[in-house]
């Protein structure tokens, strides 16, 4: 699997992909592969 970095994330985006990962139960990176798969899949 490949690894990537994002870059330049305002603070406020970062604190909303923060509480929703928490209130779903998952990890950052987990919510954000989940979004990248329903957009692109």
């Amino acid at each position: 699997m490949k690894a990537m970095t994002v870059r330049g994330l305002n603070d406020s985006l970062a604190e909303k992909l923060k509480q929703t990962a928490k209130q779903e139960g998952k990890s950052v990176n987990q919510l954000v592969i989940e979004t990248l798969k329903k957009k692109f899949n």
